[in-house]
């Protein structure tokens, strides 16, 4: 057998958790309430957020996820510290 000999590693950054906006036993049912967020926010004009549905397998149900795209979040301003000088 042929070993890999790449010894670069990808690694890969975790991005902005997904929030849970409701879980619902139909995929019609999950649409539904996705068309209904989505709708809300173009209405309150939100740019840059996303929305999503998974399938989750145990117990069978349908679960819409939303966030703010990490791209649109406001970052902290970093605010400059001045250095104080020590006396001796």
């Amino acid at each position: 057998m042929k070993e890999d000999t790449n010894t670069e590693t990808n690694t890969v950054k975790a991005g902005k958790p997904w929030d849970i906006l409701g879980y619902y036993e139909t995929y019609e049912e999950a649409s539904t309430a996705r068309a209904e967020i989505v709708a809300s926010w173009e209405a309150e004009k939100k740019e840059g957020m996303e929305s999503k549905i998974k399938l989750r397998r145990q117990p069978r149900r349908f679960v819409v996820k939303t966030r703010l795209h990490p791209d649109f979040d406001e970052k902290p301003s970093k605010k400059s510290k001045k250095k104080k000088e020590k006396t001796k």
